[in-house]
């Protein structure tokens, strides 16, 4: 909803590592390093450190503006991982739309 804050939070990652979270308004299924990008590119990313219990939190304000309306946003995260396919591992993907 406009003029509201929620946040996208990352848990069960490796522990003390760096997250990528990919934002873009289209899905996507692109082959990359042994898993799925799910957001379309060109996206956003956003760049975010893990703590010692492989957990993070993105708080994200929606500004108050009806032009942002039934904006659809796809969100993914990928993560420095040397126990995964090419050392990196990916989240499912999320998407919300903004009411």
């Amino acid at each position: 909803m406009i003029g509201t804050r929620f946040g996208i939070m990352i848990f069960l990652g490796y522990r003390n590592s760096t997250a990528s979270i990919l934002v873009g308004t289209e899905r996507a299924a692109i082959p990359f390093l042994g898993g799925t990008i799910l957001v379309q590119p060109p996206s956003s990313a956003i760049v975010l450190g893990l703590n010692a219990s492989g957990g993070a939190t993105l708080p994200i304000d929606i500004p108050a503006d009806p032009g942002l309306v039934g904006l659809v946003l796809d969100i993914q995260a990928g993560i420095a991982d040397p126990g995964a396919s090419f050392g990196v591992s990916m989240t499912n993907g999320l998407e919300i739309s903004i009411g």
